[in-house]
Order: C-alpha cells, then structure tokens, then sequence
C-alpha cells in the first residue's frame, strides 16, 4: 500500500483499461473509501479529448441510481478521476448463466436501471455502453450506472440531433447501431440495451440482434458525430475492461476493513480476511500441482494459455459468437492453503461464466469441499 495524497492510501489495482488502470483509495482516519481512475496520457496523449468529453458528462449527473463523481486531478502525465466507491459488487456478479436470478430481484433492478436511464436523457445524454458490467451496487444493493466514457450529448438547449458513432458491446447494441448507412436516434439505443439487459437478468443470456444488423459489415473506424456540441471521442465495438468502472469490493484478497483496523505489522491470518467471491476457490493440491492440473483443463476444453507472469495463466477462447473471450486465472498460496481466483480480462461477461464454470466442473476432484456455491440464489 502507498500513500496517494496525505491520508488517502492506495489500498489495490481493481481493474485495467486500456489506458491506465483503476485503484481504490482509503481514508487510514475516516475508512472512507473511492475508485481513482488514472488514465496515462505520457503513453496515450491521443485521449485527451475522450477524458475532457467523460469528465464534463461526469460531474453534470446527480441521480440516486448513477454512480457519483467526486472530482479530477491532472498533471503532466496522468489525469486522476475520483469516483464514488460501489462497495455492493457488480449486477452482472448476480446473474447466473442460463438461469439469470428471482423475478423480484430482477424487477427491483430493471426499475432503478429505468430510473437512471430516464434522469440522463433528461439531462440530454446518452450513455451508449449499458450493459451489466456497468452497473454497479452500493452496500444498500442499490444499483449504480457507471462508465461513461461512451456517453455523448445528444440534445442541448432544446435541439436534438442524430447521432453516428458506432460504439457499445456487441450483446447489447441496437440493430440501427450496428448498420454504418445512417444516423442513429440516440434515446431508443439506451433502451435497447436496457431490454437485453432485462433478458440477461431474467433468464442468465443476451439475445442476438436481428439478422439484418448481423449480417452488416461493422464500422471499424468512426465518422464524427455531425453537430458542434459533441466532444471528439473515437471509439469502436469492444467487449474489454469497463475502463471507468471501480469494480467490487469482491476483487480484493484482503479486506480493507480489516486492513485500516490493524497495525501496519500485523500478522493478520490471510485467509480470515479474504472476500469471498463466486469465481474463486481453494484446492487441495499445493500452487505448482494446481497450476498443472489447471493447464491440462484448459488444453482439453481447446482453450489457449500463456504465462505471462508468475503465478498467473491468461486463458483465451472464442464464445459462442465466435467472439474473442480471455479470462485469468491467479494461482495464490494464502497461509499454505492453494487459492485459484479467475477474473474476466475482456469478452462477455456472461460467457466467461459459462467457461468459469465448465473449468471448475473439471477441477471438482481437487476443489476444498463445502465452499460458496455457484448459484446466485443465496
């Protein structure tokens, strides 16, 4: 852990994008906690712009159900985005694959979901990324729309305009964004994307598109939206990192409660403090045997891997769509128990679960008993 500013700690990197990463901070007096965006324009100055454009969107919402903005700092190489810190998890974490969760739970959501999308169309702005990734809980389970850094205006002082950038995440694009021939009214595609999440929630999948936006050759490099109040932002269909996304409190090994309640030298029991989380599990083989019986999983199911750093395999496949799917496995030693965690690195969320879940179903000989299970229904 090191000090970001006077009592604020950088506690752990949550996630990666593509342009930097983000981490969460800690009050070490108050235990307040926030997700900093950090994206390093010394590498990428090309996307100076796109943060400018993300940045305005940001600090102009106010909404129980948007994920709150706390501010920015820049210097000459980073620019820092302060973000409200959604310790509840992920939606997307509560949806099983092929089964989805309780109508009720599904219903409570859908309508905060509707909520927030209403209020930023109210304000004139499209999100054009919505999907359950991007939607986050607070400790309440109150859901959260996060990552904005598709969104655009596409009304000011009372005019509309069209829109014709072709971004968003494939499962949940609209048709009419999929097709490069005309602009795009932007409300209805935000809408779009809310009914496949309802799917998603409801019964554990996304539906495809109609068969005349399948059958469309994608716009891989963007036309500029046509009207003088849209911020350049060049962007294109990625099912990658949520970039502006803090994702959940599960993603820690290591409670950070537990960590600002102890002293520094602390001999805290690792495995008292670690989150549970449902894509991770303890085995009963040592890391150097896991990770071998690991890699002869990955290979029977036809999926590839790579090591690239000790301790981890970067496991690659294609969908069910023929999408590109990589996803990590972190093979960790906590307190002489074998921890395997797997982490979506880019791909649809829904279909790494599925490989999730064929790769434990092979492992089942050697997984500790008695552990969390699967299914989302607690």
């Amino acid at each position: 852990m090191t000090e970001f500013v006077e009592g604020w700690t950088i506690v752990q990197t949550l996630g990666e994008g593509s342009y930097g990463e983000v981490k969460l901070l800690t009050n070490r007096n108050t235990g307040s906690a926030v997700a900093m965006k950090t994206i390093d324009l010394a590498k990428h100055p090309n996307v100076v712009k796109a943060v400018r454009k993300e940045i305005i969107i940001h600090k102009d919402l106010s909404h129980p159900n948007i994920i709150g903005y706390y501010g920015q700092r820049q210097n000459d190489t980073s620019v820092y985005i302060f973000l409200e810190y959604a310790s509840g998890g992920e939606l997307f974490d509560r949806i099983e694959p092929d089964v989805g969760m309780l109508p009720g739970e599904a219903q409570k959501f859908f309508q905060q979901l509707l909520s927030g999308v209403e209020y930023l169309h109210s304000r004139g702005i499209a999100h054009r990324d919505l999907k359950p990734e991007n939607l986050l809980l607070d400790d309440s389970g109150n859901l959260k729309i996060s990552d904005f850094g598709m969104a655009t205006y596409f009304r000011l002082d009372g005019r509309e305009r069209l829109l014709e950038n072709r971004c968003g995440t494939l499962p949940y694009a609209a048709p009419e964004v999929l097709l490069n021939c005309y602009a795009y009214a932007a409300e209805p595609v935000d809408i779009w994307s809310c009914g496949i999440i309802l799917v998603a929630l409801l019964a554990g999948a996304s539906c495809d598109v109609t068969d005349s936006a399948r059958e469309s050759k994608l716009c891989k490099s963007q036309p500029q939206d046509s009207c003088n109040m849209e911020i350049t932002h060049d962007s294109m269909f990625d099912n990658g990192y949520s970039f502006s996304q803090p994702t959940q409190i599960d993603d820690l090994l290591i409670s950070t409660q537990l960590l600002l309640s102890q002293p520094a030298n602390a001999n805290t029991n690792c495995v008292q403090r670690l989150v549970r989380r449902m894509t991770r599990f303890f085995v009963t083989v040592n890391v150097d045997q896991g990770a071998a019986c690991l890699i002869e999983i990955i290979e029977k199911l036809g999926y590839s891997w790579k090591i690239f750093s000790a301790g981890v395999i970067t496991i690659s496949t294609l969908d069910r769509r023929k999408s590109p799917l990589t996803f990590k496995a972190s093979i960790l030693d906590m307190d002489g128990r074998t921890l395997m965690d797997f982490r979506l690195s880019k791909g649809c969320g829904l279909e790494f679960k599925r490989c999730f879940i064929a790769v434990r179903k092979e492992l089942n000989a050697i997984i500790v008993k008695g552990q969390v299970s699967w299914s989302c229904v607690s």
